[in-house]
């Protein structure tokens, strides 16, 4: 198992790592059948899957396994051969890229979200690095079975394809965000989203539960640790936030929306 200890990256990987311990036992039988279960029931809120036909995600179930990861670990490396259809059934995953010689955290993956979905359909390597960002449980499903399945149950198609449109659109924002937006517009459209797929509501703040570092914030953003931190102490003095140890604080998620549009 590959473990990255300390900043991100600045390790040699080593030979093995968690993407390819597909039939760890977790802990138990029960809970292994409980996680299971989880994951049947977060398959199938994702769009499309509702609509395969109960044989069809019967069949995925019967072929799906489980592993385990802790915090660091490497899941998926870019490049090599992953073909499984990855569900985070609980945890977080980073995305990273390469880009300019060092590797960039582009996205997270909360549970109930998908990786793999492109390997499953062209049987290629991995676009990106997958880390786990928090001790995670993950279900694969064999990306032959789900190629064997499309054959017989059209609908398996389209949710991978409505997968693939969720990420085009998501790329898109991205994009879009990065060449359009001031930083500090940037910054406020990234805490609406880490508000909407992290956030817990106590008391008159939204507390983002997700571990993050000023470092991953800059690396989100595409700018220096310093910028981040500048952009960020503004947001706290006008109110909208307050900044702890590796985690923000949401105070005024309206005018957050607001300024996210403003440019």
């Amino acid at each position: 198992m590959t473990r990255l200890r300390g900043p991100w990256y600045e390790r040699r990987f080593l030979p093995e790592h968690c993407g390819n311990r597909l039939n760890v036992n977790v802990n138990t039988a029960l809970q292994n059948s409980a996680y299971l279960a989880l994951g049947r029931v977060l398959l199938l809120k994702n769009p499309g899957f509702d609509r395969c036909a109960p044989d069809t995600i019967d069949e995925l179930m019967a072929g799906a396994s489980l592993a385990r990861c802790e915090r660091g670990d490497l899941v998926a490396r870019i490049d090599e051969p992953f073909d499984h259809l990855c569900l985070v059934v609980e945890g977080v995953l980073e995305i990273r890229t390469l880009m300019s010689g060092r590797r960039h955290l582009m996205m997270f993956l909360a549970a109930g979200e998908l990786t793999g979905v492109l390997c499953c359909i062209d049987g290629k390597g991995q676009l990106h690095d997958v880390i786990a960002h928090s001790d995670v449980v993950l279900m694969y499903i064999p990306g032959d079975l789900i190629r064997r399945r499309r054959i017989i149950d059209p609908d398996l198609s389209v949710a991978l394809e409505l997968q693939l449109a969720y990420r085009s659109r998501r790329l898109y924002e991205l994009l879009a965000g990065t060449s359009l937006l001031s930083l500090r517009a940037r910054l406020a459209r990234l805490l609406v989203q880490l508000e909407s797929g992290f956030g817990i509501h106590r008391g008159v703040a939204d507390i983002i539960s997700l571990r993050l570092s000023q470092t991953d914030i800059a690396d989100l953003l595409g700018t220096s640790r310093q910028w981040a931190n500048r952009e960020l102490n503004e947001l706290e003095t006008l109110g909208m936030i307050r900044v702890k140890r590796s985690s923000i604080e949401i105070l005024d998620l309206n005018a957050l929306v607001e300024l996210s549009s403003s440019g």
